[in-house]
């Protein structure tokens, strides 16, 4: 959180970083609470994180937002952009609800990130994987909106949800937004259980065409805050 706001929104908040901490340094993280200004870098000026959890090569910086602070989170935007270019480090929002132990964290993929990931779905089609694909593509359509639409709001969407903020952002057309949303019907046939669904493999490349459009777009704006 920023220098000049409250260390906590709430006791809740504070727990969720004691959850975090044994879960990072299981990884291999030194895990640091409340940083000292003075030992972050300089592109960070302005802001301090709740928290920096560091191995070799491999920064993050965490934010922590508790229930109640879900809607005063107008400086998000701002601070993801200040990691944007810096290969070593990734900002991460963590929610905490009721129960902290059930806290999200939602990172911030860069984009050559998810090109990958649009490789990865490539493969599982020319596999004959096409249901996962189809789901794999509409998480990879979620993440690529994350990196081009800046807002408040860093807790997963649904699918229907994604489509409408890209198509109110101007983000793709009228005839992308129908396209997608009939296969919205097919993606949740899947995931909960319709194994007799047919799924043709155009369907998924016509999502996955929509996304690739998207992350290799001249507009890399972030958006407005």
């Amino acid at each position: 959180m920023t220098s000049s706001g409250p260390r906590y929104h709430s006791l809740l908040e504070e727990q969720v970083l004691e959850q975090l901490r044994p879960r990072y340094e299981a990884l291999g993280y030194t895990f640091v609470a409340h940083p000292d200004p003075s030992t972050l870098p300089a592109f960070m000026t302005g802001y301090i994180p709740d928290a920096i959890a560091s191995r070799t090569g491999d920064h993050i910086a965490i934010e922590v937002k508790g229930s109640a602070a879900l809607g005063l989170s107008e400086s998000v935007g701002r601070i993801r952009k200040l990691f944007v270019e810096q290969p070593d480090w990734k900002f991460t929002v963590v929610y905490g609800g009721e129960d902290p132990g059930l806290a999200i964290d939602i990172p911030v993929t860069r984009r050559d990130a998810l090109l990958e990931e649009a490789k990865a779905i490539e493969q599982l089609l020319d596999s004959g994987f096409i249901k996962p694909a189809l789901v794999m593509t509409f998480a990879l359509l979620e993440a690529t909106l994350q990196t081009m639409v800046v807002t408040s709001e860093r807790r997963p969407r649904r699918p229907d949800t994604v489509i409408q903020t890209l198509a109110m952002n101007g983000l793709i057309g009228s005839a992308q937004e129908l396209q997608l949303r009939q296969l919205v019907a097919l993606r949740n046939r899947v995931v909960h259980g319709d194994m007799r669904i047919d799924v043709s493999r155009a369907d998924v490349q016509a999502a996955l065409d929509t996304v690739l459009e998207l992350l290799t777009s001249d507009d890399k704006a972030d958006g407005d805050d």
